[in-house]
């Protein structure tokens, strides 16, 4: 069975941001050379799949010396759907893309970009030591909306001592950089961050959800659709890639750090940079049985704002939804939790903030 969407994760980075719990790693010109030619050996094994969305994170893709991001691209065409209306992603910096490789990825055929803004306050910027301000952010804006449309910004928010004013002035200054796709995470700090070394505790929840709802109304307001819950898009420009994930569909995955779900298997490879690059391609696997597919399913599919279809449920695991979770929905929409529309179920705005209680019932 072909499989539409592949991630492919380059884990080099100029400089590592305080926050950040991704694979990643210092850029080294040696060895990240030896890592793109490891990761095409990789992609060999989808020879003979065409993949309607193509994914490169990070880390910063960017980062790579202009000949071997040329090499990778070129390579990865070859693995694309180019008779599909296909989605070809690559993440970046705002500080860190040049006109140089934005020229490449348009020629070559990449039709999307993820640009990783954070902030537009200058102390929110000093924070997470990102040296650059809001006109800078709009400088280069232009530059990148010369060779593509379909932009996503992501930001930060419930930074420490972030206030509520902090979040309206971020989102005005947002809203006037006028991209169709916008992606706010609330900030989580992890072990082995220099945000957890240093002691930054997260946002409490109460704070978190002000945020939030500041952020999501103002957004609406301008005519943006929140199609899961860190996602926000204009009409026609959701992530086709991104999509893949919250339909608990299937996508392949290469490179350190990736995570893939392919069959009864999801997989994620060790983050091991020297043995990937000789080509020890480790990973961790869990073999899924009907009752996890069922979780997954109802983890990732509520948190879309569209919920899913019931018939599809039904077909998908041979059984019939409301007549097996009749006493949980019914307890659910009394609560105001989900919604149930014909054939559709979906959290309400306040079920999306409370997925955990919905999916303690369902899972």
């Amino acid at each position: 069975m072909s499989i539409d969407s592949l991630y492919v994760h380059i884990p080099f980075c100029h400089s590592i941001c305080p926050y950040c719990d991704f694979t990643k790693v210092i850029f080294n010109e040696k060895w990240a050379k030896q890592y793109v030619l490891a990761l095409l050996f990789q992609l060999e094994k989808y020879k003979d799949n065409k993949f309607k969305t193509i994914y490169i994170g990070g880390g910063t893709p960017t980062s790579l010396e202009y000949d071997d991001f040329k090499l990778l691209l070129c390579n990865l065409k070859e693995y694309l759907d180019l008779s599909s209306e296909y989605e070809w992603t690559i993440e970046t910096n705002i500080d860190s893309i040049s006109e140089e490789y934005l020229s490449l990825m348009k020629e070559i055929g990449v039709n999307r970009i993820s640009v990783g803004v954070e902030s537009t306050l200058d102390k929110s910027l000093k924070l997470m030591e990102r040296n650059y301000n809001l006109e800078f952010v709009k400088n280069k804006l232009n530059i990148i909306k010369k060779y593509f449309k379909n932009i996503n910004l992501d930001f930060i928010y419930a930074l420490p001592n972030e206030t509520s004013d902090d979040v309206k002035e971020e989102v005005n200054n947002v809203l006037s950089l006028d991209v169709p796709h916008l992606s706010f995470y609330s900030l989580t700090i992890n072990k082995g961050t220099k945000y957890f070394n240093l002691g930054y505790k997260e946002a409490s929840d109460d704070i978190q959800r002000e945020q939030y709802d500041i952020i999501l109304k103002a957004l609406r307001d301008k005519g943006y659709k929140r199609y899961e819950v860190s996602n926000f898009a204009k009409q026609g420009y959701e992530s086709k890639h991104n999509k893949t994930y919250w339909r608990n569909m299937e996508y392949a995955a290469i490179g350190v750090g990736a995570s893939g779900y392919e069959g009864n298997v999801r997989y994620k490879y060790k983050s091991n940079l020297l043995k990937f690059i000789n080509k020890e391609f480790e990973k961790e696997e869990e073999i899924l049985t009907e009752k996890d597919k069922k979780e997954y399913y109802f983890i990732t599919n509520l948190r879309l704002e569209d919920g899913f279809s019931v018939s599809e449920f039904n077909k998908t695991f041979n059984e019939d939804l409301l007549k097996n979770y009749k006493v949980q929905i019914e307890e659910l929409i009394n609560k105001h939790l989900i919604i149930l529309n014909n054939d559709n179920i979906r959290a309400s705005d306040e079920g999306i903030m409370l997925l955990d209680q919905i999916l303690v019932k369902l899972i």
